[in-house]
């Protein structure tokens, strides 16, 4: 089983996260797929559970993806961020910037929000190079902190 993505079946939801709502439509598509190519990532890349194992929490991107008590939620209202994470709960909200970004726009803020759920806090870089790790950005950018716009990770995102 893998994590959950609320479609208003989010039955147990706790109280304190108001601001998580239902996906609906075409962005349920869009996470889905986005699912099934973490599924596929984990499988493929063993650096990138190397990278999520050093993390606080020790659990792979595997295990987590896995996680079928990780939810996955529209966040509202958050108009400048592409998702939210929130630890406790096991729970990631993407907002309608991510939702209507590119695929794999939406696929790097599912990995960095993992990342948060596996531990790292809101401050620092670990969180965005998780995507490095799990090959979605170039040495050149990772070198010289310069922001690659083709690829989703961005070496100059703290948090």
């Amino acid at each position: 089983m893998a994590f959950q993505i609320n479609i208003g079946d989010w039955k147990s939801k706790p109280s304190a996260l108001t601001r998580l709502h239902s996906v609906k439509g075409g962005d349920y598509s869009k996470l889905r797929q986005c699912r099934w190519k973490l599924i596929k990532l984990c499988k493929e890349s063993p650096a990138c559970d190397a990278y999520f194992r050093s993390l606080p929490n020790g659990r792979t991107l595997t295990s987590l993806v896995n996680d079928s008590d990780v939810w996955v939620s529209l966040v509202e209202p958050c108009p400048f961020n592409y998702g939210e994470s929130f630890e406790t709960h096991k729970a990631i909200g993407v907002t309608a910037l991510a939702l209507l970004s590119s695929r794999e726009q939406l696929f790097g803020t599912l990995i960095h929000e993992f990342a948060h759920i596996n531990g790292v806090g809101s401050s620092g870089h670990a969180a965005e190079l998780a995507l490095f790790a799990c090959g979605m950005g170039s040495w050149k950018e990772f070198l010289t902190g310069i922001d690659d716009p083709d690829t989703p990770y961005d070496p100059t995102i703290d948090g």
